[in-house]
C-alpha cells in the first residue's frame, strides 16, 4: 500500500521475519524512517536503545509489545493476525513450536489466497451482508472514502471522519471480507462489487435513518460549503406534486454533476418532503 505522501507501504504477507517486515515499513516512511523508531519505542513503552537492539539482535519483542504496533502500522484484522503469527514464531523455543506456527502462518496465507479468488467473482453483495453494510453508517462512509486519494489508510479515514481507528478498522474490515474494497499497494481501493438498495427494501428505512442522524450531528458544526434547510409550510393538494418534482428534478441535476465529478471529499446530501397528519 501507499502512505498519504504516496510512499510504497510493503504489504506483511509476503514476509516470513516480523523483524524484516518493521525494517521494510520503517524505510518507506517519508524521510527514510527517521523518527519512526522513536514512534515505536513510544508505542511499546520502551527505550528507543531497546528498540534498535531488537531489530539488530537475537531478542524480541513482546506479544503485548507486538500487539501495541499493530495499531502502528495500521493493521486490519488479517494482517495483525498474520504479524503475531510472525512474532511467535520468532519467539518460538522448539522446533516443534516453530513447525506449528509455520503450519499457522501457511493456513493463514492459504485462506488470504481462497478469500482473494473468491472476491474476483464477486460482483454483488448478498443479502446478509448488506444487512450489516446498512446497519451502521461507518461501512457506507468508509466505502465512499477510500474513493479519495489521500484517504486510502485506516489513519487517514479515521482522521478525516473523526472516528476511532478501531472502530475505522473495524469497518474496513468487513468491506474487505465482502469485497467492496481491497488492498493494493496504493492503499484500500474500491471494486467493482456492486450494492444497490431498492426504495421497498426494509433496510431503506435505516439507511435513511442512519444518515439523517449524520446531519443532525452536523448542524453543530458551522461551514460555509454545508447547507441545512427546514421548512414546514401550507400547501394545496395540487401544488404538491409540482413541488415533488422541483425537489426530484434538483437530485436528478445533482447525480449528474456528481457522475463526473472527481472524488476529492465526500458528503451527504439528503431530502426530506413529507406530511405532518401522521398518514403523510
Amino acid at each position: 500500500m501507499k502512505s498519504k505522501t504516496g510512499v510504497s507501504r510493503p504489504l506483511v504477507f509476503e514476509f516470513n521475519d516480523y523483524k524484516a517486515y518493521i525494517e521494510a515499513w520503517i524505510l518507506s516512511s517519508p524521510g527514510g524512517g527517521r523518527g519512526v523508531r522513536t514512534r515505536i519505542a513510544e508505542k511499546v513503552s520502551c527505550h528507543l536503545t531497546y528498540v534498535s537492539q531488537v531489530l539488530s539482535g537475537p531478542g524480541h519483542f513482546s506479544l503485548e509489545q507486538g500487539y501495541a504496533l499493530n495499531a502502528l502500522f495500521e493493521h486490519g484484522e488479517d494482517e495483525g493476525e498474520f504479524f503475531m503469527l510472525l512474532l511467535e514464531l520468532a519467539r518460538a523455543g522448539t522446533p516443534e513450536l516453530r513447525s506449528y506456527f509455520e503450519r499457522k502462518l501457511q493456513k493463514s496465507l492459504d485462506r488470504r489466497l481462497v478469500l482473494k479468488n473468491r472476491l474476483q467473482d464477486k460482483k454483488t453483495l448478498s443479502v446478509t451482508d448488506q444487512a450489516i453494510y446498512y446497519s451502521d453508517w461507518i461501512h457506507c462512509a468508509v466505502h465512499m472514502c477510500v474513493l479519495v486519494s489521500s484517504l486510502r489508510s485506516a489513519r487517514a479515514i479515521a482522521g478525516y471522519l473523526g472516528t476511532s481507528l478501531a472502530k475505522t478498522a473495524g469497518a474496513i474490515h468487513f468491506l474487505e471480507s465482502v469485497g467492496l474494497i481491497r488492498k493494493t499497494e496504493g492503499g484500500y481501493q474500491a471494486t467493482e462489487t456492486r450494492i444497490h438498495l431498492e426504495s421497498d427494501s426494509p433496510l431503506i428505512a435505516k439507511h435513511h435513518s442512519n444518515w439523517r442522524l449524520q446531519a443532525i450531528r452536523s448542524l453543530d458544526r458551522v461551514s460555509a460549503s454545508e447547507l441545512h434547510y427546514s421548512s414546514v409550510a401550507g400547501i394545496s393538494r395540487e401544488d404538491l406534486p409540482k413541488v415533488r418534482e422541483i425537489l426530484v428534478n434538483a437530485i436528478e441535476q445533482a447525480r449528474a454533476v456528481i457522475r463526473s465529478s472527481k472524488d476529492e471529499e465526500v458528503y451527504c446530501y439528503a431530502l426530506d418532503l413529507f406530511g405532518l397528519s401522521g398518514g403523510g
